[in-house]
């Protein structure tokens, strides 16, 4: 005898009644038979059409639900608002925070964020090995010079494309990519400035180049990209390419042992002619890997001296998809 459909939960489509108020007396005569082997199929298709509706329904918002990226969720979902979700991480369902529109930076939604640090919120921690300064402003210095502080922002999914900023401020007399470095490698401490690099072996992203003063023409220690009468006699790494900022906080006059609060350093802001690595279309960079990978992202806040220069964190945002 064929097995009697017991379970109307997986047979929607042969229990229409279960779409009414009130289903009618049923028989099991009167109930329609399939094979065992029918059965277990259709009770199959079924589950799985029902599981995968759900997840379209609630995409990213429970960890079962959980989304395969940010950009997946903008794509099905246009309706959602930037914020927290849940995507399929490499170790397992995660929750992130995506930018689902375009009013970053100006590329489409769809991304997720792998860093955020912002020392102009009274609550805001410094990263782990960096110190907290509090006067003139809250920003994040490095426990030691010379050399580099490192920290990393894990990722858990893939990724092909960067996005990000740094605001930073100047201490004294940092000297971008000068003379004094014999071409370093991505290991090394090739500029004054911050570094944006991807796994291991290091990969680079975006460099940001904090000089002296862009506006003493007799100074070598400047912008590479600054025709200021002087011939620029540092080292821009192969790796860095054009992807870097470079800019100072310090428009004419000498530079003292002290911090220079009034021009933020990398916001595209109070750059001066003849500029041309200043802004660049800052304050977001925007990279395209060579291939996706999915290997945390690094910052490096780096000076290659002993003197007190240095270069202070105030905020850093970083997103990716």
């Amino acid at each position: 005898m064929s097995k009697p459909i017991s379970s109307c939960l997986f047979l929607l489509a042969l229990c229409p009644w279960l779409l009414t108020a009130a289903p009618p007396s049923l028989q099991e005569d009167s109930l329609p038979h399939v094979s065992d082997e029918a059965l277990e199929k259709i009770e199959e298709i079924i589950e799985e059409e029902i599981v995968d509706n759900l997840a379209v329904r609630y995409l990213g918002l429970t960890p079962n639900s959980a989304a395969s990226s940010c950009n997946q969720i903008a794509q099905l979902k246009p309706g959602y608002d930037s914020g927290y979700y849940w995507i399929k991480g490499t170790s397992g369902p995660t929750g992130v925070y995506c930018q689902l529109k375009g009013e970053r930076f100006e590329r489409e939604g769809g991304w997720m964020r792998a860093a955020s640090v912002d020392m102009s919120e009274s609550n805001s921690q410094c990263p782990i090995g960096l110190q907290l300064v509090t006067s003139p402003k809250r920003l994040c210095k490095r426990l030691t010079t010379p050399g580099c502080h490192s920290t990393i922002f894990p990722v858990q999914t893939q990724y092909s494309k960067v996005c990000g900023k740094a605001i930073a401020y100047q201490y004294e007399k940092p000297d971008g990519f000068g003379p004094a470095r014999n071409t370093p490698g991505i290991d090394q401490t090739y500029l004054d400035g911050i570094s944006i690099t991807y796994g291991s072996p290091r990969k680079h992203i975006w460099s940001f180049a904090a000089v002296l003063d862009n506006t003493d023409t007799s100074n070598s220690y400047t912008c590479p990209c600054m025709d200021r009468g002087a011939t620029f006699n540092g080292v821009i790494p192969a790796f860095v390419g054009n992807n870097y900022f470079c800019e100072t906080g310090l428009h004419g006059g000498a530079a003292t042992t002290r911090l220079y609060p009034n021009d933020p350093l990398f916001d595209a802001k109070g750059c001066k002619e003849p500029d041309t690595c200043c802004a660049r279309g800052g304050p977001w960079f925007c990279v395209d890997l060579s291939q996706p990978t999915s290997e945390d992202i690094e910052m490096r806040i780096c000076t290659n001296q002993d003197s007190p220069e240095d270069v202070l964190l105030e905020s850093v945002e970083i997103y990716i998809q």
